[in-house]
């Protein structure tokens, strides 16, 4: 009697797990990716590049292009921030690579003795500085939960 009990009980939570599953995949959130624009943050920390000597690495540009240390790269992406759409839910799609550049002020400098004129700001290649997660949009399909599309 006992193991039927038990056998009943499991049964039923069985149903109860598939009802709720199947219940939460054929309805739609109607929510939509946002999108989010690029963003290139500079920092704060410059150096002038221009007319001016720089002598052992002591000096720089009197006047002219502003050379920031750093440029951090974000890329446009999605997120979701609820905005609504019928027949669509907003779901992760990946991660996308933000980037750190370090720049300095170039030209006519010999790099190894530092001496000469700093005419340009020139960044080094950028390098992976962590990510940032992306969504996309995708059609609710009533039967199987969300589409690819």
């Amino acid at each position: 009697m006992f193991i039927r009990y038990c056998v009943l009980v499991s049964a039923l939570a069985a149903l109860a797990t598939l009802a709720v599953a199947r219940q939460s995949s054929s309805s739609c959130p109607d929510k939509k990716a946002s999108q989010v624009p690029a963003e290139i943050k500079l920092s704060e920390a410059t150096h002038t590049c221009g007319i001016g000597f720089v002598v052992f690495g002591v000096g720089g540009g009197i006047f002219g292009e502003e050379c920031p240390e750093t440029k951090i790269t974000t890329p446009a992406h999605q997120t979701c921030q609820g905005e609504e759409n019928a027949g669509t839910a907003c779901v992760p799609e990946g991660d996308m690579a933000v980037t750190v550049r370090d720049c300095s002020c170039g030209g006519l400098v010999i790099p190894v003795i530092q001496v000469g004129i700093p005419t340009t700001c020139e960044c080094d290649p950028p390098v992976n500085a962590g990510t940032v997660e992306d969504f996309k949009t995708v059609v609710c399909v009533s039967t199987h939960g969300y589409s690819t599309r």
